[in-house]
C-alpha cells in the first residue's frame, strides 16, 4: 500500500495536464469510495475480513479503492473517447461490474448477500449509471480553462 501511495503521483507529475488528471483521479476515488461504502453499509455485499488491511468495515476496502483510483487514471483518457456514447459507457459499466464483483466473490474476497443475483444486478445498474457520469465529469475537467497548467486559480 505504501508503494502504491508513493508511486501514484509519478504519472501526474510527468503528464502535460497533470493537474486535471489528478483532480479526476481524486474525484473518482472519492465517488467510488462513497458508493462502495454505501453498498456495504446497505448490506448489498461484504468484504471478507482477510481482504482488509487498514480501512475498517463498513467502509470500502483498500483493494476496491485502488480499483477506483486506477479507473480514475483511465477515465481521463476515455472521457473524450466516450463523448456522446452514453449507452456504450453504461454497457461497459454493467459488464465490468458483473465481471469484477463476480470474480471477487468467487475468489472469496467479498460476499454477495442473498439473493446474490439481486446484489449483482443492483451493483451493475449503479455502475451503468456511474460510468457515463464519470466520463461527463472527466470531459468537464478536461475542457476547464481554470485548471490549465501555469494558470492561477481565482481567489474569492
Amino acid at each position: 500500500m505504501l508503494l502504491l501511495a508513493l508511486t501514484l503521483p509519478l504519472p501526474l507529475l510527468l503528464a502535460k495536464e497533470g493537474r486535471k488528471q489528478a483532480l479526476l483521479v481524486l474525484l473518482v476515488g472519492i465517488i467510488g469510495f462513497l458508493v462502495d461504502s454505501a453498498l456495504i453499509r446497505a448490506g448489498i455485499y461484504a468484504v471478507s475480513p482477510k481482504a482488509r488491511w487498514m480501512i475498517p468495515a463498513p467502509f470500502c476496502s483498500e483493494w476496491v479503492l485502488a480499483l477506483w483510483l486506477n479507473f480514475g487514471f483511465m477515465a481521463y483518457g476515455y472521457s473524450t473517447l466516450m463523448k456522446g456514447r452514453n449507452f456504450l459507457a453504461a454497457g461497459i459499466g454493467l459488464l465490468f461490474a458483473l465481471m469484477i464483483y463476480r470474480n471477487a466473490s468467487k475468489m472469496g474476497i467479498l460476499v454477495l448477500h442473498s439473493p446474490p443475483l439481486y446484489s449483482m444486478l443492483l451493483i451493475a445498474l449503479i455502475w451503468a449509471i456511474l460510468l457515463p457520469l464519470i466520463y461527463l465529469l472527466g470531459r468537464r475537467i478536461i475542457e476547464s480553462p481554470l485548471l490549465e497548467k501555469g494558470k492561477e486559480l481565482p481567489c474569492p
